[in-house]
């Protein structure tokens, strides 16, 4: 599997960060300055995170799949006090479906909370995050130093 398939791609990298997702990845879209390299997207690049450079206030994390899997609520609860389900797969044509859903009993069909489907399974995630976020059905919280 490509690398840019298992990372979130510049747009939505961004607007993780904006919403307070956590710049903390093994992954990262540096700002260059100028055309980027390999993986590069106009004045961005891909590049793996180097504890000894710094990170600029351009620079947003490219979190993996895995990153994104340990973020994801398996469960959420937003209405009615009505459990809805973490759901993924994989769709007949390559597409990445991800939702949040309530399993069929056999009485009854599943419904749907909240669903995305994109080209990858990064991106898919990605997606429900940042729809969590703005929903505020996930929080982040900063970590406060201990000097008081």
């Amino acid at each position: 599997m490509k690398l840019e398939e298992q990372v979130v791609n510049l747009k939505l990298s961004k607007r993780l960060k904006k919403l307070g997702y956590p710049q903390e990845s093994l992954w990262y879209w540096q700002y260059n300055g100028k055309e980027g390299v390999r993986l590069g997207i106009g004045r961005y690049k891909l590049v793996a995170r180097d504890t000894s450079f710094g990170i600029s206030k351009r620079d947003s994390s490219a979190p993996t799949v895995a990153e994104l899997g340990r973020v994801l609520p398996y469960r959420i609860r937003p209405v009615n006090d009505e459990d809805y389900w973490l759901y993924m797969s994989l769709g007949r044509y390559g597409d990445f479906n991800i939702a949040y859903d309530t399993p069929s009993d056999g009485m009854h069909s599943r419904r749907v909370y909240h669903q995305e489907e994109v080209d990858n399974e990064a991106n898919a995630r990605a997606l429900m995050i940042i729809y969590l976020l703005e929903s505020g059905l996930l929080r982040f919280w900063k970590e406060e130093s201990d000097d008081l």
